[in-house]
């Protein structure tokens, strides 16, 4: 299976035990709009009028939208703070029914 996507995401989130901590928990919630093509597994077609037998592969694009939600851990580095390392988790769901899992490492320094 080859997936790609362009999307335009938006996400908000919620912590429920504050974001003023060392180490703070949040659960994100959103949607996105985008423009995907994903080629799948293979397919047999038959032409009924000839008889003809093709192999291809299954072949979804275009424009889709969808919705994600996270899971997201964030510890704040030294005594100022400054800076930050996390890692997320994530699902996404469109509407040419793609679901996606992910993980991702978080580094960030606050100005």
């Amino acid at each position: 299976m080859s997936y790609q996507a362009v999307n335009l995401e938006q996400e908000v989130y919620l912590y429920p035990f504050g974001n003023d901590k060392q180490v703070s928990f949040a659960i994100g919630g959103g949607g996105y709009v985008g423009y995907s093509s994903r080629y799948g597994a293979p397919a047999t077609h038959i032409d009924w009028s000839t008889g003809a037998e093709t192999l291809d592969l299954d072949h979804e694009y275009g424009l889709h939208a969808g919705y994600l939600f996270s899971l997201n851990l964030d510890v704040a580095l030294g005594s100022t703070q400054r800076w930050l390392v996390g890692g997320k988790t994530s699902f996404q769901n469109d509407t040419f029914g793609n679901s996606l899992a992910s993980l991702q490492l978080k580094v960030g320094r606050r100005f």
